[in-house]
């Protein structure tokens, strides 16, 4: 039986390849080329152009995939062109060239699988489909109250492979109300002396992503620093030096102290370190800022009677930022005593006479992130998303 199965596998295989053999790689080489020549800071149409030859030259390698599976060439090829598809994207594209690097590694790996005996072969497809689903079964049952063994496989054991497949939230996102979104935003002072926000995320900056695929990514790359350091209650040295800053940024009366504290935990400040460098290293800052105040934001959801009076969802007053420190270039804390560091700073809804001269979309507010930034990051925009 594996012989007769044999045979027919070198017969499809010895059908002569078409022209995509040679058509397929050509695409993808012109797609590196032409976004290495017209590469620019910002994508342009030349970007577009190289990364649709380098799509077109995807697509046709998939076609022949498809009809020789077992074929170790068809195969190098298709890992080839996916690489060559890498170099075509922009940099900025960084979601696309992760896409291109896992393809590239798919086809790698069935090479070296299809290269095994055909009972090993069996072994290994069966691990990695068993080893996925009891990730997933980690997940669900990691929340608590949970055993240690599945505490201990969903942090240890499963994390990595499920951070990357994204499968890692536990299926409980929408249930029974989904949590607020989290943002990130960065105040970067530059040296002539001006503050520049940059969030993340954000609507895609041009029209080139019609899909907005960056901005999920980064959606997610945000919930990763959403874990706070678990306490009872607020130190009493961390509240004592709060108390002297609250003149200028009032505590919430009717939100619990611990609520208005969020230390994040020690993976959670590494993270945050290696975006910061990140976001120092961007074409804009780079060279050109002192160091960057970070802020995380919590974007309230309004109530169902909110949203019936007529409420803006995206008003000033659905923000909760935290800050999270002052960093250079490096992503080093610059002020780890900052008696502010990891308290919200309200953004505190005033009541208004509403006139035909009032501005749409617009809260009266006390915009204490304003006044600790020296930057109000909303004055970029009215009634949309930031």
């Amino acid at each position: 039986m594996a012989q007769a199965t044999l045979q027919t596998d070198q017969s499809f295989d010895q059908k002569p390849l078409t022209w995509q053999l040679v058509l397929a790689p050509t695409l993808a080489v012109a797609g590196v080329a032409i976004g290495r020549i017209g590469i620019t800071e910002t994508p342009s149409w030349s970007a577009v152009a190289a990364i649709s030859l380098a799509i077109a030259g995807l697509v046709l390698v998939g076609m022949m995939i498809a009809q020789r599976p077992r074929n170790l060439l068809v195969l190098a090829l298709g890992a080839a062109t996916a690489v060559l598809a890498r170099y075509s994207a922009h940099p900025s594209w960084e979601s696309v060239h992760l896409l291109f690097i896992v393809m590239a590694s798919v086809a790698g790996v069935a090479i070296v699988v299809l290269l095994l005996p055909r009972q090993l072969r069996m072994a290994v497809i069966s691990f990695a489909a068993v080893f996925h689903f009891l990730g997933v079964l980690s997940a669900i049952t990691s929340p608590p109250p949970q055993s240690w063994l599945s505490n201990w496989s969903w942090v240890t054991l499963f994390r990595h492979h499920l951070v990357f497949c994204y499968t890692n939230n536990a299926y409980q996102f929408y249930s029974p109300e989904p949590g607020p979104a989290t943002l990130l935003w960065f105040c970067v002072d530059m040296k002539n002396g001006e503050k520049v926000w940059y969030k993340v995320p954000r609507k895609p900056e041009t029209h080139l992503d019609p899909m907005s695929v960056e901005f999920f990514r980064r959606l997610s790359m945000t919930e990763a620093i959403n874990q706070n350091a678990s306490l009872q209650s607020v130190p009493a040295d961390v509240m004592q030096d709060r108390l002297q800053m609250v003149r200028l940024y009032p505590i919430l009366a009717d939100v619990p102290a611990i609520a208005q504290y969020r230390p994040p935990m020690q993976h959670v400040r590494r993270i945050l370190a290696s975006y910061v460098r990140h976001v120092l290293a961007m074409p804009e800052f780079k060279d050109q800022a002192t160091n960057v105040r970070v802020y995380r934001v919590q974007h309230r959801m309004l109530s169902a009677q909110e949203f019936a009076d007529g409420r803006n969802p995206f008003g000033e007053s659905t923000y909760l930022p935290y800050y999270f420190g002052n960093f250079d270039a490096t992503g080093t804390q610059l002020e780890p005593d900052d008696p502010m560091l990891y308290w919200l700073l309200p953004i505190i809804r005033k009541a208004v006479t509403v006139t035909p001269m009032t501005r749409p979309g617009v809260e009266a507010v006390e915009n204490h992130l304003k006044v600790h930034a020296g930057s109000d990051p909303f004055e970029e925009r009215y009634g949309a998303n930031p």
